[in-house]
């Protein structure tokens, strides 16, 4: 949860998610925390309780993903973990070129783009079995 059961905290950003030094995500998830802490509480009318619980059910998902996306690279074992960077570094340079029809690579993903760290987890999904399917599988229940 990213926020006090009392309801008078909240965390964002850093706090809320790791980031990694590598990824160049630090500053957008913190901005993308804050337009949808202000959105959270535009909807409940500015009650902040259940604004900052919105909040949490809402961007809970997404420090999830991005925490998992983050394993990827180190949690591959050697030979795919070659494969996952060649096949990153051919990405990058046909989605220049065929621009729409090829995805970016993870890499422009996370830190160029506004695209959901949930939607990068699921095109990422075969590489996200294979760097975790030895570990136990992290899940999000907000009733907890």
């Amino acid at each position: 949860s990213y926020h006090s059961t009392q309801g008078n905290a909240v965390l964002i950003g850093d706090a809320a998610h790791s980031t990694g030094g590598t990824l160049g995500q630090g500053a957008n998830s913190a901005l993308l925390d804050v337009v949808e802490l202000d959105r959270s509480l535009e909807v409940c009318e500015d009650d902040i309780k259940r604004g900052i619980s919105l909040f949490s059910r809402k961007q809970v998902p997404e420090g999830l993903a991005l925490w998992k996306l983050l394993q990827i690279p180190s949690k591959l074992p050697a030979p795919l973990k070659l494969f996952y960077l060649l096949t990153n570094f051919v990405a990058g340079l046909l989605s220049k070129v065929f621009t729409g029809w090829i995805s970016p690579p993870t890499q422009i993903l996370l830190s160029q783009t506004l695209t959901p760290f949930t939607e990068i987890c699921r095109r990422n999904r075969l590489w996200l079995w294979f760097a975790l399917k030895k570990y136990k599988q992290v899940v999000y229940d907000p009733e907890r």
